[in-house]
């Protein structure tokens, strides 16, 4: 059975088609949905559903009052096995999903969902998805599956200012690909055009660190966000883990870490800050940061696309040589050489980085706080930060 929907700049208020053991094909062309409320799916709401059991939607057989509108599961609803749908030429304005009865406000503008493994075709093109709100996730589209092994499609639509969560989301989606973020996290709520990926023909991201300093703390933060198809941040991911394998491509097990070897996601991000890695001054480590979250097999989105999740992120750090206010310090058997900085009352100012001990200060002509924050009291200078005063 076929049902199309056609209208030209009309605001829809209350669409139904339910039906028990038919395949359903739905066609949404030149349609307004605007200022809807739902749980899910406040505008479009499409379910494949078990026949022989009741369904769980609310499905309207009469002009609904305002309220059961606005906190129902989306204005044009529907119930039945498979159902397949194509939204061409759209526009969604300021539709709400919001938290009811339990039900957690997803996906603000449409909500898919599939209770079994029956693959699916959602095509969305040519649509605007403006200012559309959920308050837990997808602030215009919500795909309800996992691992994304359906094919859905969004070609040429334009997103602005949907928000999920009270930040900028507009698709709702699965995460597959790892990066290090550089700059600040994106927030801009610039239009954008989305289309489903072909492919992903990025690599695992190579990234080199330098001026680590063996044994003493990194202050800088590395934030890794996980992307979904779309390459938006997946903003909802608050379980999973960056696990991080300092030894090298080689396995070198000449390695410390002061850090959390597993990182918690925050709002689908990872921040490495304040960590401390040993290994050997002067000399480089490759270190990879793999996320638990992401698949480690082809994703298969339909017949002629393939995707290939990224989990990982591969880093050369090398680390410098100890520098002024530092001298090396060796492990017992030379595995491991640090950075230690000197201490309160002492300083160093050897620039070979091979300075072994620190010197004590003249506290009467110089004060010495530790590391290189050394200077002269009242009375006496230095022209040079490698003389003497």
């Amino acid at each position: 059975m076929f049902l199309r929907l056609h209208s030209s700049n009309t605001t829809l208020s209350s669409i139904e088609a339910t039906a028990e053991n038919y395949l359903y094909s739905l066609q949404f062309v030149s349609n307004d949905f605007i200022n809807n409320t739902a749980s899910s799916g406040a505008a479009i709401y499409l379910s494949s559903v078990n026949p022989d059991q009741p369904s769980s939607l609310d499905s309207f057989t009469e002009e609904p009052s305002r309220d059961k509108r606005e906190l129902g599961s989306g204005t044009a609803t529907t119930s039945f096995p498979t159902p397949t749908a194509v939204i061409q030429q759209c526009v969604f304005v300021k539709n709400k999903a919001v938290t009811y009865q339990g039900n957690p406000g997803t996906g603000g503008a449409i909500y898919q969902t599939s209770p079994d493994e029956t693959q699916q075709l959602t095509q969305i093109q040519d649509c605007y998805f403006v200012g559309n709100s959920a308050e837990v996730k997808s602030g215009a589209i919500y795909f309800d599956h996992s691992p994304p092994t359906i094919a859905n499609r969004i070609e040429n639509s334009h997103f602005y200012q949907n928000y999920a969560a009270g930040k900028l989301n507009h698709i709702s989606s699965y995460p597959v690909k790892l990066t290090l973020l550089s700059g600040n996290i994106p927030t801009s709520e610039t239009s954008e055009t989305a289309s489903a990926p072909k492919e992903y023909l990025e690599t695992t991201e190579f990234h080199q660190w330098s001026g680590i300093a063996s044994g003493l703390t990194t202050y800088e933060t590395y934030t890794f966000a996980l992307l979904d198809m779309f390459n938006q941040i997946v903003y909802d991911d608050y379980t999973s883990a960056l696990e991080i394998y300092p030894n090298g491509f080689s396995g070198d097990t000449r390695t410390s870490f002061s850090s959390k070897i597993s990182l918690p996601a925050q709002g689908g991000l990872y921040k490495l800050e304040n960590f401390k890695f040993s290994y050997q001054t002067g000399k480089s480590l490759n270190v990879s940061f793999n996320s638990i979250a992401i698949p480690t097999t082809t994703l298969s989105l339909s017949e002629n696309l393939i995707l290939t999740p990224i989990n990982s992120v591969l880093t050369e750090i090398t680390f410098r040589g100890c520098s002024l206010g530092e001298v090396v310090h060796s492990s017992a058997d030379d595995d491991i050489t640090v950075c230690q900085e000197c201490q309160n009352g002492f300083w160093q100012i050897d620039p070979s980085g091979t300075a072994v001990s620190c010197e004590a200060c003249d506290s009467t002509e110089m004060y010495c706080y530790g590391g290189n924050n050394v200077g002269p009291r009242p009375g006496y200078w230095r022209m040079k930060l490698l003389i003497l005063f």
